[in-house]
C-alpha cells in the first residue's frame, strides 16, 4: 500500500500514502494498532488487500514495513516449490540483504525510527499505558482505568481517580474516556 508499479521500480500513490502516513501519524499519537485498524474500518477505507475489515496484524505489518522509509529488505520469503508456487518466510535458510534508500520514501526516516524504538519498547501498548501519569486534582491520586457494560454492545473504558469510591474521603471528580485524555 502507498506504492505503484514503474519503469524505475516504485512511484509514490499519493492516495494510499495518506492512509501510510495516518496509521504511521495515529500510533505516534498514542493509539494501538487496533484502534487505528477500527478506525480505517469505520472510516470505509480497504485494506491492502481490498478488503472492508482491517485487523492489528496488517496495521503492525505496515508499521514495521521498511520500504515506507524508502528502504528494501530482500528475500523476507522465498518459493519452495516452483510447481505448486509455495511460499515461506525466510528464517535464515538464504541470506538477506538490506538496500539503504532503494526508492522514494513515504515516511521519513526519522519518523520511522521512532516508531520502530516505540514497538520495541512495548510489546502490547495499551489504555492502561496512562496507569499512574494522570493525578487526580482533588486527592492527589491517580486515575485507574475501568470497564462499562462489560457484557454489552456499549462497552467503554474510562479512567477515574482511584480514590473516588474508597475511604473516608470521597473524591469528586469526573471520569474521563481515553480521547479526551
Amino acid at each position: 500500500m502507498g506504492f505503484k508499479k514503474s519503469d524505475a521500480g516504485f512511484d509514490i500513490d499519493e492516495d494510499e500514502a495518506k492512509i501510510v502516513r495516518y496509521i504511521f501519524g495515529r500510533f505516534l499519537c498514542g493509539d494501538i494498532p487496533n484502534l487505528i485498524a477500527k478506525n480505517l474500518t469505520n472510516k470505509g477505507i480497504p485494506t491492502p488487500f481490498g478488503k472492508s475489515t482491517w485487523s492489528f496484524p496488517t496495521v503492525k505489518r505496515m508499521l514495521q514495513n521498511e520500504k515506507y522509509k524508502g528502504d528494501a529488505l530482500l528475500q523476507k520469503s522465498f518459493t519452495t516449490d516452483f510447481l505448486t508456487k509455495t511460499r515461506k518466510s525466510n528464517e535464515g535458510e538464504l541470506p538477506q540483504y538490506y538496500v539503504e534508500n532503494n526508492h522514494e520514501a513515504i515516511i521519513d526516516s526519522y519518523t520511522f525510527d521512532l516508531v520502530q524504538q516505540e514497538l520495541k519498547q512495548a510489546t502490547r501498548r495499551t489504555e492502561k499505558s496512562y496507569f499512574g501519569k494522570v493525578i487526580c486534582g482533588c486527592c492527589d491520586a491517580s486515575y485507574g482505568r475501568h470497564v462499562w457494560h462489560s457484557n454489552s454492545q456499549y462497552k467503554q473504558y474510562i479512567f477515574r481517580c482511584n480514590q473516588k469510591y474508597k475511604g473516608e474521603i470521597k473524591c469528586d471528580t469526573p471520569h474521563v474516556i481515553a480521547e479526551e485524555i
